[in-house]
C-alpha cells in the first residue's frame, strides 16, 4: 500500500469514527441551515415622465462594515468556500447536509461586495440555525428556530380545507 493510499485511508477512518461518534452521542451528522427572507423597502413611484425618487433614509446603521440592501439586492452565501445559496428580496433558503463534526464558516457577500464574515457551530444548535437579517443593525444573526422570524424551512404547511358546495 503506497503512502497516498494508506493517508486516504486513515482519512475515511477518522472521518468514519467522528460520524459514528456524533451519531452514539444522538447528534446528527448534517445540519441545516435557513435562511429567513429579508425585506428591503421599495423605492416610492415617481410623477409620471420624472426619474424615480431615491429611496429615504432608513434607521441608521449601526454597524461599520454592513449596509442596508435594496430591493434589487443579492446576498450570496458561501459555506467552508463554496458558494452556497443565493437570496433575493422576500426569499427564503433552507440549506441541508452541513457538518455538524466542526464549526462552519460562513461568508456573505451582498451586490458582490464583501459583508460579513463568521463561524458557527452546528452541534451547540441541535443541529440547526435559522438566520435572519437583522434591520437597522445590517446583520444576519442566529436567534434560534423560529418560525415568527420567518425561519420556515422544513415546517410542513396543513392544506386548507375546500369548503364544501354542495352543503355536506
Amino acid at each position: 500500500m503506497n503512502r497516498a493510499s494508506r493517508l486516504a485511508l486513515i482519512a475515511a477512518t477518522l472521518w468514519l469514527s467522528t460520524d459514528a461518534q456524533a451519531r452514539a452521542a444522538g447528534k446528527p451528522a448534517v445540519g441545516e441551515l435557513c435562511l429567513a427572507p429579508f425585506h428591503a423597502r421599495r423605492p416610492p413611484a415617481s410623477q409620471p415622465g420624472l426619474p424615480p425618487l431615491p429611496v429615504p433614509p432608513g434607521e441608521p446603521s449601526m454597524s461599520k462594515t454592513t449596509w442596508e440592501p435594496q430591493y434589487t439586492s443579492e446576498f450570496r452565501f458561501f459555506i467552508n468556500g463554496r458558494e452556497r445559496a443565493t437570496l433575493h428580496d422576500g426569499e427564503m433558503v433552507h440549506l441541508t447536509g452541513l457538518p455538524t463534526t466542526k464549526p462552519i464558516r460562513v461568508k456573505v457577500i451582498l451586490d458582490n461586495r464583501p459583508f460579513e464574515t463568521f463561524s458557527l457551530d452546528l452541534s451547540k444548535y441541535d443541529h440547526r440555525i435559522c438566520l435572519w437579517l437583522y434591520p437597522g443593525y445590517w446583520n444576519w444573526i442566529n436567534n434560534g428556530w423560529d418560525p415568527k422570524l420567518g425561519c420556515t424551512c422544513g415546517i410542513e404547511t396543513e392544506p386548507t380545507p375546500t369548503p364544501s358546495l354542495h352543503g355536506a
